[in-house]
Parts: structure tokens; C-alpha cells; sequence
């Protein structure tokens, strides 16, 4: 029998760490990421996971801080071991606005997963190559790429502490982000 552990972060509010149980005998593993029950407990009403995307990831890569006003995520590694940020950028939040929260996730250990909620940014950063699973929610149409908020992974204001001093970046991630922030705190 599966059971999911899942608990609520005790620095960030909305924000969720889940914890499968295994099955396991001579030929391997299995496990349930989430069905309709976890599902329930997870998200709000009338919200379900309707996107699903694996990415695999080398060693020093570092995905900067990204996110958007309306997607649910749900975020794991299965393979590798990462350093994971995620950020609070909802102003309705005071309390933990540009307040952080990191974990290390590691596919070849004890897998957990971490749900985001939307206006919280996600980061990670790649200790190895890694594979990575995402989980989407949201309402009417997915927010790619472009219409997504990007905050420099560097940036001062946030204070994390980074395991990595020159990581391999993507354009977006190298120069984007930083008038939305100043914007965001009124500098």
C-alpha cells in the first residue's frame, strides 16, 4: 500500500513538501507521484494537474528564478541532485514577500517533491545532471516561457546562498529580471 507523506513548510506559506512511499523487491521500484486523493489535498478546488514535463539537466546548470501569477507546480528530481530556491513574490503575502526557502532534492536518495504555488519563483541549481519533473496547474492556457517572470538568480535583495559561483546559464537567466524586481520592492 502507498502512502504520501505531505507536510507544509514551516519558513514559507503555500508551500508543500511531499514525500512518497516506495514499493520495492529484486526488480527495482515504484511509486505514486499523485493521483486524484493527493491530488485533493494538494490543490485548491476545481485545480488538477493537466501538464507534465521532464527535463534533464548537466552538471553546474543553474534554471534561474522563474514564475507567474497562475501556475500550480509541482517539482521534483528523479535522477541526479539538485539545489532547489523557491521564492515568494506575491505582495498579497507580506509576510514572506522575497522571503526563500531552498532544499537539496536528490533523485538517488529519499525522493521529495515541492509544490509552488503561483507568484512564488522556482530555481534549481545542478550539482550533476539531473532529471527534473514538473507537474502544472492552472486555469485556461499555460504561461510559457515568454510571459513568464524572471528575477536574476544573483540578485542581492533575496539573499540566497548559492552552492555554485559560475554556473552554466541561458541567455534569459544571464541578463532578464532585474527592473521587474526593482519595480516589484519600489527601489
Amino acid at each position: 500500500m502507498f502512502t504520501t507523506k505531505i507536510e507544509k513548510s514551516k519558513k514559507l506559506k503555500g508551500i508543500k513538501i511531499i514525500e512518497p512511499s516506495f514499493a520495492k523487491d529484486r526488480r527495482g521500484n515504484i511509486f505514486t507521484i499523485f493521483d486524484k486523493k493527493i491530488q485533493n489535498r494538494l490543490l485548491p478546488k476545481k485545480y488538477s494537474f493537466s501538464h507534465l514535463k521532464i527535463t534533464n539537466r548537466k552538471k553546474n546548470v543553474l534554471v534561474g528564478i522563474h514564475y507567474d501569477s497562475k501556475t500550480w507546480k509541482l517539482f521534483g528530481c528523479l535522477k541526479g541532485k539538485i539545489f532547489h530556491n523557491v521564492t515568494c513574490f506575491d505582495k498579497q503575502n507580506n509576510k514572506d514577500f522575497l522571503k526563500s526557502q531552498s532544499f537539496i532534492l536528490n533523485g538517488e536518495k529519499k525522493i521529495k517533491f515541492i509544490l509552488i504555488p503561483p507568484n512564488y519563483g522556482n530555481a534549481f541549481y545542478c550539482y550533476k545532471s539531473s532529471v527534473i519533473i514538473y507537474a502544472l496547474s492552472y486555469k485556461n492556457s499555460y504561461v510559457d516561457a515568454n510571459k513568464q517572470k524572471t528575477i536574476f538568480w544573483k540578485n542581492d535583495k533575496l539573499k540566497i546562498k548559492w552552492p555554485c559561483k559560475n554556473p552554466y546559464l541561458s541567455k534569459r537567466d544571464k541578463i532578464v529580471g532585474l527592473d521587474h524586481l526593482k519595480k516589484m520592492i519600489n527601489l
